[in-house]
């Protein structure tokens, strides 16, 4: 099954048909329809992950799928391929726990209904699909969507906030322990962890609590600019920030944070403010020199702390024996 098209980051609401390309086409059309617009009123994009005629989808859906779709519609048309729904669901469901799933059903499928909704899909579709039902599905999926997003991000700088930061790191590690039970190996794709304190900000700003802010607002956008939209980026702490960063390697993540470390030093300060707050970093990666992928958040607080030990304003990361150095001494 050739892998979907992932142009996430220029729309609102990103969905993912899994399946004939008819399919494909009439969510398409039923979604750019006047009547669907004015009740949804966001923009809608369809992805595609094309599934030629009874083709098995179970061990294949990973390949195609992305915790940034808001929705997917599962192709359960035919009756010969639901025991392989209900294995696609379950898949889904494990790589994108918070995704939408609609099963999309047939005249021949609809008696099974049960079972694919026991696997994990929350909503229906029965062919013909109708502009009235996929609307009703859609303007539920969105109410959920914004009024999780009220939850699991953070008012001031419009980043994800501590608990949904912790619970994807929590996710992470559990994923990287059950498939490659927690030991070292070179084809297991890197994850990369960065916790980040601003040095010197209470300081700096004293009792200007609101100027205090809109610097944390301005650190906010410059974290947002230096990260890629599938990237975990948090306001952690009062003046702390985290990433999480899977599929980029050790060097890139400590070049992402020297970076990091220095558009800080640009961000403008209100007149008055004789002080510049800087930022230190602490950047680990698995896998490197521990088995363990449970030990990436103590690593990561670990160089933090050693950044701040040193004076600030510089990023941490390890050398081959676990040690932690700056950044100028690993290659930077």
């Amino acid at each position: 099954m050739p892998e979907a098209t992932h142009t996430l980051t220029q729309f609102e609401y990103p969905v993912l048909v899994v399946g004939a390309a008819k399919l494909a086409n009439d969510l398409r059309a039923a979604f750019e329809s006047p009547s669907t617009k004015a009740q949804l009123r966001r923009a809608v994009y369809v992805d595609h992950a094309p599934a030629e005629s009874g083709e098995s989808l179970a061990n294949k859906i990973a390949d195609c799928i992305d915790p940034r779709y808001q929705a997917v519609f599962l192709d359960a048309t035919d009756p010969v391929l639901v025991d392989d729904r209900v294995l696609t669901i379950t898949e889904i469901k494990k790589y994108c726990p918070a995704t939408e799933i609609v099963v999309v059903i047939g005249k021949k499928t609809e008696g099974r209904l049960v079972e694919l909704l026991q696997a994990g899909a929350w909503y229906f579709l029965q062919t013909p699909i109708t502009e009235a039902s996929l609307t009703t599905i859609m303007v539920r999926v969105v109410a959920v969507r914004e009024a999780d997003a009220l939850v699991r991000t953070d008012g001031l700088t419009g980043l994800f906030n501590r608990a949904f930061f912790e619970d994807a790191l929590r996710d992470t590690v559990a994923r990287l322990r059950l498939d490659i039970g927690g030991q070292r190996t070179a084809t297991a794709p890197p994850v990369s962890l960065l916790l980040a304190d601003l040095d010197g900000l209470k300081e700096a700003y004293g009792d200007r609590h609101q100027e205090g802010e809109m610097f944390l607002r301005e650190m906010g956008g410059v974290v947002r600019k230096r990260y890629r939209p599938t990237d975990v980026i948090a306001r952690i702490g009062g003046d702390e920030f985290g990433a999480l960063l899977v599929g980029m390697n050790y060097t890139l993540a400590l070049m992402r944070a020297e970076l990091l470390r220095k558009e800080t030093l640009k961000i403008p300060l209100p007149e008055g403010i004789a002080t510049r707050p800087t930022l230190s970093v602490g950047v680990v990666t698995y896998p490197s020199y521990f088995d363990d992928p449970q030990q990436l958040y103590w690593q990561a607080r670990r160089a933090l702390e050693r950044a701040k030990a040193a004076g600030g304003n510089v990023v941490f990361g390890f050398d081959a024996t676990g040690t932690p150095r700056p950044f100028v001494e690993l290659g930077g």
